[in-house]
């Protein structure tokens, strides 16, 4: 299947994709200032830089999109059918990197959390609170380093 734009505007659309304050990463922040956390903002001295970290709890918050990241079994992570190996190989190193980040931050004694962008993506209300009261019980009980929401655990 060809692409349907020209490679010009295919370059345009990409280079317009942020890397920092999305939609999904706005939305938590708001939704964790409203709870009463008070998060710092893409802490470039952690590994990774992390999108939000909440230092007082020790923990770092990675909003992951599910196309970049590679989120399996998600409605919203396809494939292009246009250089699928490009992407694979892309998406991979991704999510090698990650997880390369997430055992540096468990070297620093952070805990991390995930929050998929199909989590926070057209979430109904009362299942917000549902997804944050889970992460209020796991920020406070430290027998977990590591947590993910996705649109799989919250619905």
């Amino acid at each position: 299947m060809t692409d349907v734009h020209t490679k010009a505007t295919r370059s345009k659309n990409m280079a317009a994709i942020k890397n920092r304050g999305t939609k999904p990463e706005k939305k938590l922040l708001f939704l964790l200032r409203k709870r009463g956390y008070s998060p710092l903002l893409n802490v470039k001295e952690l590994p990774g830089t992390p999108d939000l970290v909440l230092p007082e709890y020790g923990v770092v918050i990675f909003v992951h999109g599910c196309f970049w990241h590679g989120h399996e079994d998600c409605k919203y992570f396809r494939l292009p059918a246009t250089r699928p190996e490009f992407w694979l190989n892309k998406i991979m190193l991704s999510k090698q990197r990650d997880e390369e980040c997430i055992t540096q931050l468990f070297a620093e004694n952070y805990r991390v959390a995930i929050f998929w962008e199909c989590s926070l993506r057209s979430i109904p209300p009362h299942m917000v609170n549902f997804m944050l009261s889970g992460f209020d019980a796991w920020i406070h009980d430290a027998s977990s380093v590591r947590i993910e929401f996705s649109s799989s655990t919250v619905f």
